[in-house]
């Protein structure tokens, strides 16, 4: 049976719940926030908390007792319709569901290995960029846009030619040449390339 509200409310619950309101001016069910007070159609919270602050004999009482009635019952409809979820779940009872994937454990320990090695190459080459950018803290955003620029690749005898075109300024562009130059004196190569023909990176001119 659901409980109804009514002057004087019974119980030391009631007590409790009208001196907290009165105090705070928020109620312990609608702790998660309140619409604002509005004198046509007020809250059970903002109801209670004006009416802890009228005389006994005040013509607004009933209105507002009205009001805080209408508002509690209304809460005793929707919390029940609230959904339940549950603090564990298995994978499969959830949204992520065929998105996520067990790995065996050597090969996890080949993806998280690769990982580590690629952000440690994107921080160095992040370093050797910074200096010659006008904003040296945005080095890792700028170096983003050379990973994502497109290009052409061309195979000669000796070297592997790539010539790459990133949606840069003119500053960015001459920052970009400096760190490929750095780059290029390493003599980088293909794993997998037999010859062991060294890269040779560009930026190709616009």
């Amino acid at each position: 049976m659901s409980p109804t509200w009514g002057p004087p409310r019974s119980g030391w619950w009631a007590a409790t719940r009208v001196w907290v309101i009165a105090c705070f001016g928020t109620s312990s069910r609608t702790s998660r926030g309140s619409k604002p007070f509005h004198a046509s159609e007020p809250s059970e919270a903002d109801a209670l908390h004006a009416l802890a602050h009228l005389p006994a004999n005040h013509r607004r009482r009933d209105r507002l007792e009205q009001a805080a009635a209408d508002a509690y019952q209304l809460q005793c409809t929707i919390e029940p319709q609230r959904c339940d979820v549950p603090k564990r779940a298995l994978l499969r009872d959830t949204e992520l569901s065929r998105r996520l994937h067990y790995h065996p454990g050597r090969y996890k320990t080949v993806v998280d290995t690769l990982r580590i090695a690629l952000a440690n190459v994107e921080t160095d080459l992040a370093k050797l960029l910074a200096p010659h950018l006008k904003k040296p803290r945005e080095a890792k955003k700028t170096l983003a846009n050379l990973f994502a620029a497109a290009g052409t690749v061309r195979a000669g005898s000796r070297h592997i030619n790539i010539s790459l075109e990133p949606a840069a300024t003119s500053r960015e562009r001459r920052a970009f040449e400096a760190l490929l130059a750095v780059v290029n004196r390493r003599r980088l190569a293909l794993p997998g390339d037999p010859p062991g023909r060294p890269l040779r990176f560009r930026i190709a001119r616009s």
